[in-house]
């Protein structure tokens, strides 16, 4: 009977302990999946013009970084190619950006921010977000130095 117990326990703390480790490989999993998208929309971002809008090679209108807006809820397929994988991305993450203006620079400089949020397997809402400046001129226009 002692040995029975010990083996039930035994038998009952290994599967805690796998739970454990499957939700700590799907957080990891999903924070390295929701890094990677902040960074491709964040290069994606780095790469408009600043005041002209212009088309892509499939012929799509690219917005101007003047002109991006908040935006609670930005299509992922528009940032990986259309397969499977990406239709599973856009259910599971939702990614949202906010844009406005540097406090003293009048309309030369925006502060962009990317928020992903999604659900990890245990149900725990989870969120990564990324900061940026992108300044009209390039971000050399706001160094100066003095001269002596």
């Amino acid at each position: 009977m002692v040995a029975t117990f010990v083996l039930a326990l035994g038998i009952s703390s290994s599967i805690l302990v796998i739970q454990s480790g499957f939700r700590a490989l799907d957080t990891a999993r999903n924070t390295t999946l929701a890094a990677q998208i902040l960074q491709s929309e964040m290069e994606r971002i780095r790469l408009l013009p600043w005041s002209t809008s212009s088309l892509d090679a499939s012929g799509n209108l690219k917005p101007s970084v003047s002109a991006l807006t908040n935006d609670p809820d930005i299509n992922l397929g528009g940032l990986f190619p259309a397969s499977a994988t990406t239709d599973q991305l856009d259910r599971r993450f939702t990614l949202a950006r906010t844009v406005v203006n540097a406090p003293d620079r009048d309309d030369e400089m925006k502060i962009i921010t990317l928020t992903i949020t999604w659900r990890g397997i245990d149900g725990t809402l989870r969120t990564r977000s990324s900061s940026t400046r992108y300044a009209k001129n390039g971000l050399y226009d706001y160094y100066y130095t003095r001269a002596l």
